[in-house]
């Protein structure tokens, strides 16, 4: 068993909507953290802090959360081999947004 740690969401640009984006994160295709009330802007960083354990692999997609259609921002997955208890970080730029994401695998 491996643990994932989503440590910080980083917004460099929003996606091409209008005004603040809604941070929504899911794992494994479960709702892990953020939504409609998770405003992040341009140049903002938010803190998720949060632990997820998987077996052998584990898929994350952050999304711009909206009713009905989310727009995907990016995703990554990582897996038991994933270089483990250092600081590992993605970078992700669906629907013309500029994002990065922080993370660790114990």
């Amino acid at each position: 068993m491996s643990i994932l740690k989503i440590h910080r969401l980083k917004c460099n640009n929003t996606t091409s909507g209008y005004g603040k984006d809604d941070a929504y994160i899911e794992i494994d295709g479960e709702p892990f953290w953020g939504g409609d009330d998770t405003e992040i802007d341009d140049k903002q960083t938010l803190t998720v802090g949060k632990e997820w354990e998987f077996e052998s692999h584990a898929q994350v997609i952050v999304y711009d959360w909206d009713e009905g259609d989310h727009d995907k921002i990016g995703g990554f997955s990582v897996s038991q081999k994933t270089h483990k208890n250092s600081e590992l970080s993605t970078k992700m730029n669906g629907d013309g947004s500029d994002y990065e994401i922080f993370y660790s695998i114990y």
